[in-house]
């Protein structure tokens, strides 16, 4: 199979997992009260690790012949991505804190 179609996919599943993570993580925080700290920073960041391989696909070969080695070194990423990743580390930080009470939206501990 292509490699970028397997990077494709692999994109696919980590959005699924992201988006189904975030969503269970809520669902559990609202109605049991409790939350995982680090699932609630990750899931959101999944979520956009997922769509920029979907937007950006590489293969190794392609690494290999570019850059000399197979995994890409970050200064080379695509602005695209680096701006999707930071959004998801963003987002992950903001549910995190709105998890936790930080940001008083809600009242998990009473």
């Amino acid at each position: 199979m292509n490699s970028k179609l397997m990077a494709r996919l692999f994109g696919v599943v980590a959005m699924f997992i992201g988006t189904s993570g975030t969503l269970y993580q809520w669902y559990v925080a609202l109605t049991d009260k409790v939350y995982w700290v680090k699932a609630s920073f990750l899931f959101p960041v999944f979520i956009f690790l997922g769509l920029s391989v979907i937007l950006y696909p590489t293969s190794k070969a392609e690494n290999l012949a570019k850059f000399g080695c197979e995994q890409m070194p970050l200064k080379h990423y695509p602005l695209g991505q680096k701006v999707l990743l930071g959004v998801g580390v963003i987002l992950g930080t903001l549910n995190l804190a709105l998890l936790s009470g930080i940001l008083n939206v809600i009242q998990l501990v009473r």
